[in-house]
């Protein structure tokens, strides 16, 4: 197995004790394996043909990819650990040469390309995965054991679009109607990214007998690449021609346009960058055990309680890479199971990779729940394609080969259809899906079947925290305005430390809080749905009435009587605008305005309906001063630092973040007209990035966070810090902080609150 250090070693180890299951029957099953992670990029073609095209006769061969496979260097290593654990006997291979020697039978001859032309060394790939070749240039023939020419394509085109035009007449008809691959890899004259590993996954394309091309999606220049019109155009005449919905193996950059154009054609991308793909689909079809897909025990979800719950969600859900990884080394983690984590698991790997899907099946610990990556059945953004119905058979299908139940689906940035997710869910079978997140919204949205849909924070949206402490913090200020039970997810730092960076979130956020799977909170989230309130701030002001909405949902598939329960605070009141009807039918609901007014003290307001109650505690203040936040002049810029801009949209002021900043502040100058505990309360009306509140005082200069960088829209109200210095102040700063080179943030008011 090559060189390993001792940590590595034990690695080893832990893999075969965590994941070993009972052998196949029978003699040992002889398979090799080769070491390619310092080969050349034509050998490095050579040895996935190699592999490609002998794995269709059986598991016989793995390549040792290593730092090529920057996901988990560790990962082909583990999964030789875990083949053997199951009976195959691995021999290694000591050359390119010596495995070409093993298989010769396998191999019908080589096909010659010249490295110069890009075009054609892929059609060159295209003809020896159907002609069982392998695709050399003419100092690898040299090296080679003596196989016979089958083609010979050098000298053959004038230049790489030659190349494409007659690969696409001459062999596109020939290859597989269900995959193409996509190299994605950057080459003379055309930028495709920097990720070399796209091509560790070259062995799977050769094994399916895939068309390959290596083309920019970008037609124009956009997101830093450059436009290739005429790539563009070719890239579009090959997804043309096949049945939709086909899958785009590989990758290609700028990612954007890559999703857009795959999406328009109705397809959906499967970023493989994985290496053995075709290992793992032929053990999971020559051995039958290796593939069943075990009626796995989905977790119960919890009862439902007034709790804030946490969906860890790991990222890279759609992509073969991260499963081959396993998942980036995080599978085997000491703290795994500890806590519900949702593991991003493309359900397409069930058809594409049964072996592969079942190694996690088999060793999933209680606490660890699936879901499928964008979006569902393959990456795409659902609002792009042209026939939606198509792709959501095609990901039914998938569901039911893997058993997953939830999946997490995106449309176009800032773009959410209810319409169009509701058609997708009834067609797909889905019980509920996260979605990428859009700006002012956060938490659960509900559709009209009553399906809940979880938004992320953006903040919380790819996020880059360290610290769990800090992280449980941040998940603290976003929740502290929300009614409970409230449903928080929080999507992306997966790396081989993340159990570990879940659990210990979890433990500093301590009581109050609950970790749940996607699965689990989305059962959550929809039993909590037959009641939902919306709007009540944390403090309501004596006197001024306050509008919140309250909605009723039927969920099942009977009518059912109309049962609501309010309870109040002592001396508050509420007026209700609009009757409630005496039965609601099945996946239905009714919303209704509340004008609450506050009474004399806080306490906790309570609805409730059937079994499901929500709770909130209030607290009662008096407003001592405001801002309707309607005139610029009255921001000011803090010297020395590149601040936001200050403009009137709509009659309400717009901080606007400059276009090279990552984040700019403005101030605004507020009297302290209080003694005693206070809140600020700001209302935020659009945003479309995150913004921060802040405040400071002139005397210390140090910032005090009031809110944290968040999305939301809405009315927030905030405590004031409570320290002797703040009680003698008599005037202090407001930070409004809007977050993104060139995004905005309306705010509508600012009110200084103190409380009874």
């Amino acid at each position: 197995m090559g060189k390993r250090t001792a940590a590595a070693a034990a690695w080893m180890i832990l893999s075969v004790h965590v994941l070993c299951a009972s052998p196949l029957p029978g003699a040992p099953h002889r398979a090799y394996w080769l070491n390619v992670q310092n080969l050349n990029y034509s050998r490095l073609l050579a040895a996935s043909a190699l592999e490609g095209i002998v794995n269709r006769s059986g598991p016989a061969l793995m390549l040792q990819t290593g730092s090529l496979f920057w996901s988990w260097p560790q990962a082909d290593a583990h999964w030789i650990s875990y083949y053997t654990a199951k009976g195959f006997q691995f021999h290694q291979l000591p050359s390119l040469q010596q495995a070409v020697r093993q298989f010769r039978s396998d191999i019908q001859g080589v096909v010659l390309y010249d490295p110069a032309q890009d075009g054609c060394r892929y059609a060159a790939c295209t003809l020896a995965a159907l002609q069982n070749s392998i695709p050399v240039t003419s100092a690898l023939q040299k090296q080679l054991p003596a196989l016979p020419v089958t083609a010979d394509l050098r000298s053959k085109w004038k230049s790489s679009a030659e190349a494409y035009r007659w690969a696409v007449k001459n062999l596109l008809p020939r290859c597989s109607k269900k995959i193409c691959y996509s190299v994605g890899r950057s080459h003379a004259g055309t930028s495709l990214g920097g990720d070399g590993s796209v091509a560790v996954g070259l062995d799977y394309a050769f094994y399916r007998r895939a068309f390959f091309f290596n083309l920019s999606p970008n037609r124009t220049p956009a997101y830093g690449y450059p436009g290739y019109p005429q790539q563009a155009q070719e890239f579009n005449r090959i997804l043309d021609s096949l049945p939709k919905p086909a899958a785009v193996y590989g990758w290609a950059e700028p990612e954007p346009e890559f999703c857009r154009r795959v999406s328009q054609n109705g397809d959906y991308i499967a970023c493989s960058a994985a290496p053995n793909l075709s290992f793992h689909a032929a053990a999971g079809k020559k051995y039958p055990q290796l593939a069943a897909l075990l009626p796995r025990k989905h977790i119960a979800a919890p009862p439902l309680r007034p709790l804030c719950y946490i969906d860890f969600e790991t990222n890279e859900g759609d992509t073969p890479k991260i499963a081959a990884a396993w998942q980036m080394g995080a599978w085997f983690n000491p703290q795994r199971g500890k806590i519900p984590v949702s593991w991003g698991l493309t359900a397409l790997l069930a058809r594409d990779a049964p072996a592969l899907y079942h190694a996690y099946a088999a060793s999933a610990a209680s606490n660890d729940g699936f879901f499928s990556g964008v979006s569902g059945g393959g990456y795409c953004l659902l609002d792009l394609l042209p026939d939606l119905n198509a792709y959501a058979r095609h990901t039914r299908r998938m569901l039911q080969l893997s058993g997953e139940r939830v999946a997490d689906v995106w449309e176009s940035q800032g773009v959410f259809r209810p319409k169009l997710l509701q058609k997708f869910i009834e067609e797909t079978g889905l019980k509920g899906i996260s979605h990428f997140p859009v700006p002012g919204r956060a938490g659960v949205y509900y559709l009209p079947d009553g399906a809940p849909v979880i938004l992320p924070d953006t903040s919380l949206f790819y996020y880059q925290s360290t610290d769990p402490a800090a992280f449980a913090q941040h998940i603290r200020q976003l929740a502290a305005a929300m009614p409970r039970p409230c449903f928080i997810e929080c999507y992306g730092n997966l790396g081989a430390n993340a159990p570990a960076f879940y659990y210990s979130t979890m433990q500093n956020l301590g009581t109050g809080f609950c970790a749940a799977t996607l699965a689990q909170m989305v059962h959550l989230a929809r039993e909590a749905g037959a009641v939902t309130l919306q709007g009540i701030p944390v403090l309501c002001e004596e006197g001024q009435p306050v509008p919140a909405v309250i909605t009723l949902r039927n969920q099942g598939g009977m009518p059912a009587p109309v049962r609501l329960a309010l309870h109040l605070p002592a001396g508050w009141r509420f007026e209700m605008q609009g009757s409630l009807p005496a039965v609601l039918q099945p996946h239905t609901s009714i919303a209704r305005t509340l004008l609450l007014f506050a009474g004399p003290k806080g306490g906790m307001l309570t609805a409730s309906s059937g079994a499901v109650q929500l709770s909130e505690q209030v607290q009662t203040g008096v407003t001592s001063w405001q801002n309707p936040c309607s005139s610029p002049q009255q921001w000011h810029a803090e010297s020395g630092v590149e601040s936001a801009q200050v403009s009137l949209a709509n009659g309400h002021v717009r901080f606007t973040c400059p276009e090279k900043t990552a984040y700019a502040p403005a101030e605004l100058a507020v009297p302290k007209s209080f003694r005693g505990r206070g809140w600020l309360a700001v209302h935020v009306l659009h945003a479309t990035g995150q913004w921060s509140l802040k405040v400071r005082l002139r005397k210390t200069g140090q910032d005090v966070a009031l809110l944290a960088d968040n999305s939301r829209t809405g009315w927030f109200y905030a405590p004031l810090p409570d320290t002797p210095a703040w009680q003698d102040a008599s005037s202090f700063v407001v930070r409004f902080f809007v977050i993104g080179a060139g995004a905005h943030a309306d705010a509508a008011g600012i009110r200084l609150v103190q409380q009874r």
